[in-house]
């Protein structure tokens, strides 16, 4: 009876210790939960937390982050005297920019974040009942300013080790011998930095050890200058290609060891570098690469105009030796340049509002014409051309091609398989276009016509003249028809056909108005008195020595009108 009253007992006190601990569990585990978002929520480091002895604790981030730069701020005034054999220098923490690793707030910060729930809790308790938590941290050095401290150093200390030296440049290596002497230790003087930086006023005597500097190895400073000399050469297949040549570059080897084993530490030579000229260059090429006559064209000029002359002249200097790859466009524009007097040009006869009149750079058209042609006889594909609003004189209608800076261009591109070559002069009255390069074995040959299909009859202009007198009158400008022509190119083969006959382009041409100043000035009639007879005195004929020539004579066109350059008003060269 005894044993079942005790044993209902034992029962009843088992089933409330469970109860007690199950209550105790569910408590603990609620206030877990609840420390745990606490803790999640809270952005605060935790207490007790330091940094290198600095507290942290209830900072955030950046409150933390600025109470580590404030003590960066102390420590970096802190005073270093480095010390070597008599030398002394003084140096801050500013001076070789000490600093904190951006990963120990992190640390500071993920304290107690970073475990279980049970093991952040665990350590956020403990926090609270005082334990604290030290995080050491090395201090940084910034690499460039410690370097930089090491350069003065070196300057600065008269025994401290220098290796040899050299610099290159286009002719010449300066190369200086080194010094023996004692080397600093570089990372053992680092972390005595770091050390004493935290006490100012910190004697540090620099580290240093017995050092050979680094020489120079002549045969390693050889293959860093040397350059093989190529030859310019050339490649005829799907593309043509031009290898330019390369001059070698090198030095004598065993003169220059001879001269540096003579030198004492300290001491500077220099070493001539030997240029290698190549045995072919791109401009001995010129006789295998443009040793055939594409085609030439002349057109004849005044000579005794010298303006326009000089102005052909210039055009011509900039174009002559012009060279032009596969594939490549030459644009006259570019080439010859602005038409301004600081370049050289001069006024000349221009056309301007269906007149011909004076302009800067007058008369460079016509060394565009004659390229245009010489252009079209080699075949080659004309990207941009305009004709003149009149008719010019030293062309047939359909075969000029005028230019004006900035708006209007003559371009065409190199369309054959090999490089061409332009030769442009102008002499003795005669401006000629001659365009050199490799002829095809079936090469064809080109013709140009011109058909002219309307003529515009000139019209007459008379124009009052009040400074002349009246039933006098002045011819000023000769009259030029206008025309409407088309140009073809004909195309043959080597034995004469016809391979194509294509039209170029079709052009209309304003006629030129013969223009006639009529005198309106009233003249006072006078009665007129005969003449006192004079008798004859017998002269002997005379010749002039320098007879001017006549610029206008043989020609029906207007002064100066093979002369022309642009045909918009306003817009001459």
């Amino acid at each position: 009876m005894n044993q079942i009253l005790y044993s209902k007992k034992s029962e009843q006190k088992i089933k409330i210790l469970a109860i007690i601990f199950c209550t105790l569990l569910v408590l603990l585990i609620i206030v877990s939960i609840s420390f745990g978002i606490a803790n999640q929520t809270n952005d605060k480091i935790l207490r007790g937390v330091s940094i290198n002895n600095l507290s942290v604790e209830e900072l955030t981030m950046e409150q933390a982050r600025t109470h580590l730069n404030d003590e960066l701020q102390r420590l970096s005034k802190n005073e270093i005297i480095l010390v070597l054999d008599g030398y002394t220098k003084k140096i801050t923490g500013e001076d070789i920019g000490i600093s904190f690793s951006d990963s120990v707030l992190e640390e500071a910060y993920n304290y107690g974040r970073t475990g279980n729930l049970l093991a952040n809790n665990y350590t956020v308790l403990f926090s609270y009942l005082n334990k604290k938590h030290e995080i050491s941290t090395d201090l940084l050095i910034d690499e460039s300013k410690y370097q930089s401290l090491l350069e003065e150093l070196h300057n600065e200390v008269g025994t401290i080790v220098k290796d040899d030296s050299y610099t290159i440049t286009d002719n010449k290596i300066e190369l200086e011998k080194g010094i023996e002497g004692k080397q600093i230790k570089e990372q053992e003087l680092k972390d005595m930095l770091l050390a004493s930086i935290v006490n100012t006023g910190a004697e540090i005597e620099i580290p240093v050890e017995k050092g050979l500097p680094k020489r120079v190895d002549f045969d390693k400073l050889y293959d860093e200058i040397y350059v093989e000399k190529v030859n310019a050469s050339y490649e005829m297949g799907e593309t043509f290609e031009v290898t330019k040549e390369v001059y070698g570059v090198e030095f004598n080897k065993e003169e220059a060891i001879q001269q540096y084993t003579a030198l004492n530490d300290g001491e500077k030579m220099e070493i001539a570098l030997i240029s290698v000229e190549p045995d072919i260059k791109v401009s001995d090429l010129n006789d295998a690469l443009f040793k055939d006559v594409l085609s030439t064209y002349q057109t004849k000029y005044d000579k005794y105009y010298t303006n326009r002359v000089r102005n052909l002249e210039l055009a011509a200097e900039k174009i002559n030796g012009t060279i032009l790859y596969p594939g490549e466009e030459f644009s006259y524009n570019k080439v010859v340049g602005e038409r301004t007097s600081a370049n050289g040009f001069k006024a000349a006869h221009v056309f301007a509002g269906g007149k011909v009149v004076d302009g800067l750079g007058g008369g460079i058209c016509q060394i565009s014409t004659t390229l245009y042609n010489t252009v079209l006889l080699s075949n080659l594909e004309v990207t941009e051309r305009k004709a003149h609003m009149m008719h010019t004189g030293y062309v047939d209608p359909g075969r000029d091609a005028t230019v004006v800076y900035g708006a209007i261009d003559f371009r065409f591109k190199n369309n054959r398989k090999t490089p061409i070559k332009i030769e442009m002069t102008v002499k003795d009255g005669i401006a000629t276009s001659t365009i050199y390069g490799l002829k095809e074995a079936d090469e064809p040959t080109v013709e140009i016509k011109t058909v002219i299909l309307k003529t515009i009859p000139y019209q007459t202009v008379n124009e009052n003249d009040p400074t002349m007198n009246e039933g006098t009158t002045k011819v000023v400008q000769s009259p030029v028809n206008g025309y409407v022509s088309e140009t073809y190119k004909i195309i043959k083969n080597a034995a004469g056909e016809e391979i194509s006959n294509t039209l170029v382009s079709k052009d209309s041409y304003q006629q030129t108005s013969k223009i006639v100043k009529v005198g309106t000035k009233k003249v006072a009639v006078e009665p007129e008195t005969p003449p006192a007879p004079v008798e004859p005195t017998p002269t002997e004929p005379t010749t002039p020595t320098n007879p001017t020539p006549d610029t206008n004579s043989g020609s029906s066109l207007p002064t100066g009108w093979d002369n022309p350059e642009s045909p918009y008003a306003g817009g001459g060269q």
